[in-house]
């Protein structure tokens, strides 16, 4: 089933050249807010931030908000299966930082997820930002380059010369400062930890902000050369037009870090991307495991693209791929790209014996 655009306020923004091409930095680093602009804008984002009560019916998710100079803006992210919004300069992503050439056109990919806690108390909500093999990282608050987070609580990141700030929707309120906070006027500390993969429960006490840290964007499968050793195969992945095809195997590992489909050169070729026609965007599809769900259902996400993604000839945002197979039609209904998908193992339950 597909999933509405999210919520969103938009205040003034600059303006750029339509998704022109990304402009990829030197060596001196990535782009750097400076710590006093830093809480300047924080604090502009908190007050963007509690201007309007979520709506009702959204009973968990996370409020984000951006800024820079005197650009903001907010946009409500249900913790939902299948809703999530693309973060990027492209002007059909949900979240455009359209000022800073250094930003790709598709950046980052967020979703939000009830968290079981691990004391069985009032379940969390976690924030996923999902690096989509982009050549710019976000900065924590303690300034370390990261590429792919989960967090659970208030969140302050830097993209660029843009700021981030993500707020919990907790039975329809706003987390916004954490009490144990010394400095409320400044962006949230957290703690940061290393994680193979989302986690699937929590035990972070409230008021507190916490991330883990997943793999870098190399997890995100551009694969040019496989171990020796093949994992298991998870599902099966084919590409046809015009009578010709290409299939690929794609581990139970890759789809938990997710698979990028497109005519970049980021994405997933193995043979792929050479079926793709202009209708498909350079980053098109991103197939992801529910980082949640016991048999690692999988996701289709259409990353904000200019031709679409079609299933049984309706557009779709998102959505769940049946184990059984599915097939979606990438761009336009003329010369699009037909995508077949099929799971070939089901996923082995947490804890079982390989």
């Amino acid at each position: 089933m597909d999933t509405p655009n999210p919520r969103s306020y938009i205040g003034p923004v600059a303006r750029r050249s339509a998704n022109a091409g990304t402009l990829i930095g030197g060596l001196d680093g990535p782009p750097y807010v400076e710590p006093t602009e830093l809480r300047r804008v924080y604090r502009r984002l908190v007050e963007v931030a509690t201007r309007e009560a979520p709506r009702p019916e959204l009973d968990a998710g996370y409020r984000l908000t951006w800024g820079r100079a005197d650009e903001s803006g907010w946009l409500d992210l249900a913790a939902k299966p299948g809703a999530f919004a693309v973060i990027g300069r492209h002007d059909r992503a949900d979240l455009v930082l359209a000022g800073n050439e250094e930003v790709s056109l598709r950046h980052l990919l967020a979703t939000a997820y009830v968290l079981p806690r691990a004391d069985r108390g009032r379940a969390d909500v976690a924030l996923r930002l999902l690096d989509l093999r982009a050549t710019l990282p976000i900065l924590l608050d303690d300034g370390t380059a990261r590429r792919s987070i989960v967090a659970t609580g208030p969140l302050c990141v830097r993209l660029g010369s843009y700021v981030l700030a993500a707020f919990p929707i907790h039975e329809g309120n706003l987390e916004v400062a954490g009490t144990m906070q010394l400095d409320p006027s400044g962006p949230p500390p957290s703690v940061v930890h290393a994680a193979s993969l989302p986690p699937k429960r929590t035990s972070r006490a409230w008021s507190t902000s916490n991330i883990s840290v997943l793999p870098d964007s190399s997890m995100i499968s551009q694969i040019i050369e496989r171990a020796e050793v093949q994992p298991p195969v998870g599902a099966r992945v084919t590409l046809e037009r015009d009578g010709r095809g290409t299939t690929v195997a794609l581990s139970e590992a890759e789809l938990a870090n997710g698979v990028l489909i497109g005519r970049a050169e980021k994405c997933l070729d193995q043979g792929l991307r050479a079926l793709l026609t202009g209708r498909v965007s350079r980053v098109h599809l991103l197939l992801l495991a529910d980082p949640l769900h016991a048999n690692g259902r999988v996701i289709a996400y259409d990353l904000c693209t200019t031709n679409g993604t079609r299933r049984g000839g309706e557009l779709f945002r998102s959505t769940t791929l049946d184990d059984a197979g599915a097939e979606l039609l990438l761009g336009s209904r003329r010369d699009g790209v037909t995508l077949r998908w099929r799971r070939t193992t089901a996923a082995a339950p947490e804890g079982a014996s390989p």
